[in-house]
């Protein structure tokens, strides 16, 4: 974690302990985007009400210690017989990452290497938010795999 990052750790503590989490969802969510993704206005509170209460202690330490997760991770195998499927965005596979020294496209592959031969994936047109812009194909995927 780049050291400006967990400097501001503590300033999250705080925002958390105040609840100004909470005050700042509704100022800077853009509704009118939001609704035009295919949300409600009900679903739209409901995501604001809970993004008040995301900031929590396991939030925070896990941003504390990310790095050491993400190696703890990398070095589990995953078991062959589960199944897994990989939904990638576009712009997450295309656009290049400062922080890591091959293409995201080499970052991806080597990623679903590491899972195994049964890896598969799909690339979607998106941001990284891709859950909130192909719901019906990432709910049709979820069938499909649950069907094999």
């Amino acid at each position: 974690m780049p050291k400006v990052r967990s400097a501001l750790l503590p300033i999250a503590k705080i925002q958390q302990t105040l609840g100004v989490t909470s005050l700042l969802g509704p100022l800077v969510t853009n509704r009118k985007k939001t609704l035009e993704l295919g949300y409600t206005e009900e679903e739209i509170d409901r995501m604001l009400l809970f993004a008040g209460f995301s900031v929590n202690d396991t939030l925070l330490e896990q941003m504390a210690r990310g790095d050491e997760f993400v190696a703890q991770t990398k070095a589990l195998a995953y078991p062959p017989e589960v199944p897994y499927f990989k939904v990638i965005s576009r712009q997450t596979y295309e656009t290049p990452n400062k922080q890591l020294s091959i293409t995201p496209q080499e970052y991806q592959m080597e990623h679903l290497k590491r899972i195994g031969p049964h890896a598969t994936y799909e690339v979607l047109e998106g941001t990284h938010f891709i859950y909130q812009t192909n719901v019906e194909r990432i709910a049709s995927i979820v069938d499909e795999v649950l069907n094999t």
